[in-house]
């Protein structure tokens, strides 16, 4: 259950959001071959004057898997790095990518530890 929070200076309006949900839900579901209905999605809009650098930040955390590869990473960095650029004026030197790979008694669902 990836867990990805994309905190950015892009503003857009709800419609544009759910979109935008979508399409990174689909993208790592895709690369980690997960259903997308098992991709939590969070958007954080920040005004620019409370960021320096840089403009777009992912982090993406999730409990360890081997579909979790090296390979899977970089195609969901260079995929949601294109998307980001789809839709702003945001540089790509400017977007970047966190991955939080935790052990399994590191994650909490449903009151228990997975």
């Amino acid at each position: 259950m990836p867990v990805i929070n994309l905190n950015w200076t892009k503003k857009i309006s709800a419609e544009e959001k759910r979109n935008l949900i979508e399409t990174i839900a689909e993208t790592v579901s895709t690369a980690v071959q997960v259903p997308s209905e098992a991709v939590n999605v969070l958007i954080h809009e920040n005004d620019e004057e409370n960021v320096r650098f840089p403009e777009a930040v992912f982090t993406i955390s999730w409990s360890k898997h081997p579909n979790r590869s090296r390979e899977a990473k970089a195609e969901i960095i260079e995929k949601l790095t294109g998307i980001v650029q789809g839709i702003s004026e945001i540089r790509p030197e400017r977007i970047v990518v966190f991955f939080h790979d935790l052990d399994g008694e590191n994650v909490g669902v449903a009151g228990k530890p997975r």
